[in-house]
């Protein structure tokens, strides 16, 4: 009886030492999808807080959103796009000045 409650504790060892490396395996392999996880929640935060400032900016300032939409309206989709890419480029170029200017 003894001989089988070592061999039970011996069996029991190997397979807790079995299950911690199949976790180490299971943590390096799901790590690209953690990753890209990270990524999505991170971008959905994003999409969130723009939506809600957007909204926020909406109900605080109609007669300017209203004035917005029919001049995108009145305007050729071309040249909405042209404006768009300008503005996209002007801001994109803002944000990598403001890492170089110091803080005032």
């Amino acid at each position: 009886m003894g001989k089988s409650l070592i061999e039970l504790h011996l069996q029991r060892g190997r397979l807790i030492e079995r299950i911690a490396h199949q976790r180490a395996t299971l943590a390096r392999q799901a790590a690209p999808i953690k990753a890209a996880c990270d990524t999505t929640d991170w971008a959905l935060a994003m999409v969130r807080y723009s939506v809600r400032h957007a909204s926020e900016l909406v109900q605080r300032h109609p007669a300017a959103t209203a004035g917005l939409a029919a001049a995108l309206f009145a305007l050729k989709p071309r040249r909405i796009m042209r404006w768009l890419s300008r503005t996209f480029f002007v801001w994109r170029s803002w944000r990598s000045l403001r890492q170089w200017l110091p803080r005032w």
